[in-house]
């Protein structure tokens, strides 16, 4: 069976007989058609161009705005996730006003919505507000994330 496209799903209804069914945010259609048949892609493709998103889920961000992962260089300890749109100025502030020197582990580009999708992902380690304890998940997407974040560009800039 293919891999089915993004905001499709399958489910048993109430008789046990698989379905599918397209949903994003506005729309829920049922798919009546075997995954990869011409019909299924048809229906789905129509369901993707006929999608547009509401005003308000338009997001844009200040130019330079980014969320960021800050801790302390012996890799224990707490992170702390929040975002800015100066990074410079930022890490100025927090190792002013922290006793242990602060060093940038990691940065995405976003505001407060993808700072908040991280908030929520991580609430279960959460210490205190925007601090994390570094858990495997958290060391490893900061991992990830700084391999594709240019580090050096944004704090020397």
């Amino acid at each position: 069976m293919p891999e089915l496209p993004q905001y499709v799903s399958e489910y048993r209804d109430r008789h046990g007989k698989v379905r599918y069914r397209f949903r994003r945010k506005g729309i829920s259609r049922p798919i009546n058609a075997n995954p990869g048949s011409p019909a299924f892609k048809a229906i789905v493709a129509e369901c993707l161009e006929g999608w547009r998103p509401a005003a308000c889920c338009l997001i844009t961000y200040p130019e330079g705005s980014v969320v960021y992962f800050v801790g302390a260089d012996e890799g224990s300890g707490a992170v702390k996730i929040g975002w800015s749109t100066d990074l410079k100025k930022r890490m100025s502030a927090l190792n002013t006003g922290s006793s242990r020197a602060l060093t940038l582990l990691a940065w995405v580009r976003g505001g407060r919505v993808v700072e908040a999708h991280f908030h929520k992902a991580f609430k279960a380690s959460r210490v205190n507000g925007e601090w994390f304890k570094r858990t495997p998940d958290l060391v490893a997407l900061i991992a990830d994330l700084a391999t594709h974040s240019k580090l050096a560009k944004i704090t020397d800039a």
